[in-house]
């Protein structure tokens, strides 16, 4: 049975925790609680300091003018996967997380930047970027996208594998025709 909790305000994003798929103590938040707005992917969620406020509850520093947000999040303790949608700005995670991250560009594209003054690269839909554990990162985009989110304490790699992908890492589609529109 899920316990919902206070609103943010604006139709803000709905937290419960629950049982998904029958895992016990995922605490998700989806804009599609709200019954009193229009779904997620549809403009519910939250702007401007509830945006702000978010960001930074996850560990991210916002730098943008009218910040909205659309989000559908799950998490357990060392594990956290998120649908999200935003206007442009800048994200900064400067203090390294303990979680390894992984980026799947979904719409639209962003800049991302390994570390402070680290090297660049550009996330375009369909790519996936992977930002290893203790390393601060900034994505920076000029206009709305949506990606997909997911991020774990201790990833199932062998580590010939992660020593390759211990500087972070961009896998572009492979194909420019696969890529969405």
């Amino acid at each position: 049975m899920a316990r919902s909790a206070p609103a943010l305000g604006n139709g803000a994003v709905g937290w419960h925790s629950g049982d998904i798929s029958g895992r016990r103590g995922f605490v998700v938040a989806s804009s599609e609680d709200q019954d009193d707005g229009p779904a997620a992917g549809s403009g519910a969620g939250v702007r401007g300091v509830e945006a702000v406020r978010w960001f930074s509850e996850r560990g991210f520093a916002f730098d943008g003018s009218d910040p909205r947000l659309v989000c559908d999040e799950a998490g357990s303790p060392g594990f956290r996967f998120a649908r999200i949608w935003h206007t442009a700005g800048v994200l900064r995670r400067n203090a390294p997380q303990r979680r390894a991250t992984v980026l799947l560009q979904l719409e639209g594209a962003f800049e991302l930047t390994f570390g402070p003054g680290g090297r660049t690269t550009t996330v375009r839909a369909g790519d996936v970027a992977f930002v290893p554990s203790g390393c601060a990162f900034a994505l920076e985009q000029c206009e709305p996208s949506a990606r997909m989110e997911i991020e774990c304490d201790a990833l199932a790699l062998p580590s010939s594998t992660f020593e390759v992908l211990a500087d972070g890492a961009v896998l572009p589609i492979g194909n420019a025709t696969m890529r969405p529109c």
